[in-house]
């Protein structure tokens, strides 16, 4: 027999993604019983889509003040990116953003998750949520059932997703992680619209093949480089574009960042295009090329960087791809992120179609202390 109060929350957040944590750190840290369920809880506060992140954007002005707090705080135990996860603080000479290591701070993430009072984490794949008599009711694929009396939704990129490319593709919300198929249906059934939406994400690669005017590789964090004429004749290619071309019609229409592919073509085709060599980690020899979002063919995502200078003897460990997945269409979510059909029904991140980790970030904290004020009858 279950134990009741294990199964009953305040709060109950859908997802363990940057925004996801944030909810559900806000919500616990506002001393509201919170659960946070996770496809992973291996990959808590994991940055899927690169490691540079500024210090200065958010939403307007409200979610800059919000975004630079959260990083910025004066407890470090508050701090969504911890010191020590930062490996460069300044970036062509500006100071508005910094280069993370994805590995520590994911670790971070979940030490500050699993240390927060009044927060507990399940993994689990959820299918299900209902609301009746002002509960929720939140159901995972083996049948558990949380009760609470809010529900944040931070899904991500799982929403009935797939990555691809070349030709081709698989199901999947990230690489090695699986999505989730049921909970879209069902939510689609509470009356909620959603539409497609398209993410690029940009390929690593061995920074021991890299040539870079004689710089030891332990000591670059952060290096630019400039896609030439030749790099760029290649991409706009009729054999690149018409095998890339193909698995786009099937694909959405909301893109949420522009690959490669389409940032230098067109009539007014870029000459010269710089994208940046970023290192993964203190602990890793992998680099990931930021601003080469793709999904070319693997070969022929190699045929291109090898036209750069300095990469003409990088190997790829980890090729670039897009993934198609379900954003909620607008207007059904007011300016709390709460929907206006279900009171205590919150929506926050890359389901709402964040663009960056600020966004998200941002959003999440938004979320969790508007669902610990609409429990406490806050106005």
């Amino acid at each position: 027999m279950k134990n009741k109060d294990i199964y009953e929350y305040d709060i109950v957040i859908v997802g363990g993604g940057i925004s996801g944590c944030e909810a559900a750190y806000t919500s616990a840290d506002n001393e509201a019983r919170t659960l946070l369920l996770s496809i992973s809880m291996d990959n808590i506060g994991y940055m899927a889509f690169g490691n540079v992140v500024s210090v200065k954007r958010g939403i307007a002005a409200a979610g800059e003040k919000i975004w630079n707090s959260l990083i910025f705080s004066q407890t470090a135990k508050d701090n969504m990116i911890g010191t020590k996860d930062i490996i460069c603080a300044e970036i062509e000479n500006n100071g508005d953003k910094i280069i993370v290591d994805r590995k520590r701070h994911m670790m971070d993430m979940k030490r500050k998750i699993e240390s927060q009072e009044n927060l507990s984490t399940r993994q689990g794949l959820v299918t299900e949520v209902s609301f009746d008599n002002n509960t929720y009711n939140t159901i995972t694929s083996d049948g558990t059932s949380y009760k609470s009396r809010a529900v944040i939704l931070s899904c991500g990129t799982y929403l009935d997703s797939y990555i691809f490319w070349g030709g081709y593709s698989f199901a999947a919300g990230r690489p090695g992680e699986i999505t989730s198929k049921r909970l879209i249906i069902n939510i689609m059934k509470m009356g909620f619209r959603f539409e497609p939406s398209m993410i690029y994400v940009g390929p690593k690669i061995d920074g021991r093949t890299l040539d870079l005017k004689n710089n030891r590789i332990e000591k670059i964090v952060y290096y630019p480089v400039y896609l030439g004429k030749s790099c760029i004749d290649y991409i706009n290619s009729t054999s690149v574009n018409i095998k890339y071309s193909k698995n786009l019609e099937s694909t959405g229409n909301v893109k949420n960042n522009i690959p490669i592919e389409e940032i230098i073509s067109g009539p007014a085709k870029k000459r010269k295009y710089k994208v940046d060599i970023v290192t993964e980690g203190k602990d890793t020899r992998e680099m990931y090329i930021d601003g080469f979002n793709t999904a070319m063919d693997g070969d022929m995502q190699s045929s291109a960087l090898k036209l750069i200078e300095g990469l003409e003897n990088a190997i790829i460990t980890r090729p670039g791809y897009g993934i198609s997945y379900n954003t909620l269409s607008p207007l059904q979510i007011n300016k709390k992120l709460e929907s206006k059909k279900f009171p205590g029904l919150y929506f926050c991140g890359k389901i709402n179609g964040a663009l960056e980790y600020e966004d998200s970030a941002t959003q999440g904290y938004i979320a969790g202390i508007n669902a610990v004020r609409r429990i406490n009858n806050i106005k």
